[in-house]
């Protein structure tokens, strides 16, 4: 079904302009217009109006971000006969107006072409590998949904930056089905899981799948002896915990730094970045900075909430930098780890496998990650190739010349 799904993305791009029919993306799938619904809201996390209701005001903003075109002319220009309609649509998603849009500083939430990248089926039946799994893969949306697509006895409900409700089922050590509500952070891996049903330890009646379609849920139950299939409907009463979003911890400096001025001057440094990319008013601004600059990566990015990394060099000593933004709330947090340079004389700094990596005279240094266990706050880690593994404070100079 990922191919077709390819199909169908690329066929809204080709066709955003004009107007898109179910019964002609059917055509292109070569699938019924209820099996597409249904997978295409599996696979791309929104059901297929939303989809492109939010491509088309995505590229309407970047159009009255850059260019002084009335207003009226971008509604008609994207497909949209009312002005007035459009306002209320693009208020509705982004929650400002298109002329408050073009005149003030917001960060609105892009909804960039979906790539999908598939992958193995699984089935994961206990609830902390289920969110290990979430974590390790999940560094954007596109991620996000991807990891969760293949994951049969889980669906994503709701999305919000780095805020998500997952409904999924369980296995509990009686072997009886557990149908749960988890709610999860993917910028501090922390979760809450909530009961919403269990299964009597008869083994008569087990959990098939679960599907999602538009804002509803439905869950397929087996009565095993009676070979009957039941369908039943979920619906939500208040289900909504809240997860904290204070991220990273503060990672505080040895008190003996013999250059406390230098720690200060970078700190300052990044925080004028950090200043420069929060006024920033969708996320191409973003990663053009990172496209401009060798020592920043982006490392995670949900929604309206991001980390990055930010590297500096100054006076033989390297700083790390972990950037925390949240354009929703307003909140920047910075945090920092240093070390000591001696005999380099190459600094690179790459992203590869989702890790903020170093090299130094083109060896791999360290691996820079977020660390998520329940035992201790979440925060970066340092992970060196020598198998040594710090918090904090790390000294270049002791690891490669010995």
């Amino acid at each position: 079904m990922v191919q077709e799904i390819v199909k169908i993305l690329d066929y809204i791009e080709e066709n955003i302009l004009l107007e898109i029919k179910l019964e002609d993306i059917s055509k292109v799938a070569y699938y019924s217009p209820s099996h597409i619904s249904r997978w295409f809201n599996r696979y791309v996390g929104l059901s297929l109006n939303e989809y492109i209701n939010k491509r088309r005001l995505s590229l309407a903003a970047l159009m009255i971000k850059n260019t002084k075109k009335p207003i009226e002319y971008v509604a008609h220009f994207y497909g949209f006969n009312s002005s007035k309609y459009f306002s209320n649509l693009f208020k509705k998603y982004f929650n400002v107006s298109p002329r408050n849009y073009r005149f003030n500083n917001f960060f609105v939430d892009l909804q960039l072409k979906r790539l999908i990248k598939g992958g193995e089926n699984m089935k994961i039946l206990k609830i902390s590998n289920l969110v290990d799994q979430i974590m390790k893969n999940s560094f954007n949306i596109n991620t996000l949904f991807d990891t969760v697509s293949v994951i049969e006895n889980c669906i994503l409900y709701e999305q919000k930056n780095s805020d998500i409700v997952l409904i999924a089922y369980f296995l509990d050590e009686k072997n009886d089905y557990m149908l749960m509500q988890v709610d999860v952070n993917l910028i501090t891996g922390k979760y809450v899981s909530k009961l919403i049903l269990k299964t009597t330890p008869s083994k008569e009646i087990e959990i098939s799948k679960i599907v999602k379609e538009d804002d509803k849920v439905y869950v397929e139950y087996k009565n095993i002896s009676m070979q009957k299939t039941i369908l039943a409907s979920l619906i939500p009463v208040d289900t909504r915990i809240e997860v904290t979003t204070n991220v990273l911890e503060e990672i505080v400096n040895e008190s003996g730094y013999e250059n406390e001025i230098i720690n200060n001057e970078m700190y300052d440094e990044v925080k004028e970045l950090a200043n420069t990319l929060k006024s920033a008013n969708h996320v191409y601004e973003i990663e053009n900075a990172v496209k401009n600059d060798n020592g920043l990566l982006i490392l995670r990015e949900f929604g309206k909430e991001f980390i990055l990394l930010k590297l500096l060099e100054k006076k033989n000593h390297l700083f790390l930098f972990s950037i925390y933004l949240n354009f929703e709330d307003g909140i920047t947090e910075i945090n920092n780890i240093y070390g000591v340079l001696k005999g380099i004389k190459t600094v690179n700094f790459v992203l590869e496998n989702n890790m903020g990596c170093i090299y130094l005279n083109k060896e791999l240094h360290s691996q820079s990650f977020l660390n998520v266990n329940e035992s201790v706050p979440p925060q970066f880690v340092i992970s060196f190739p020598k198998g040594i593994c710090g918090r904090g404070n790390w000294d270049i100079s002791n690891l490669f010349h010995e």
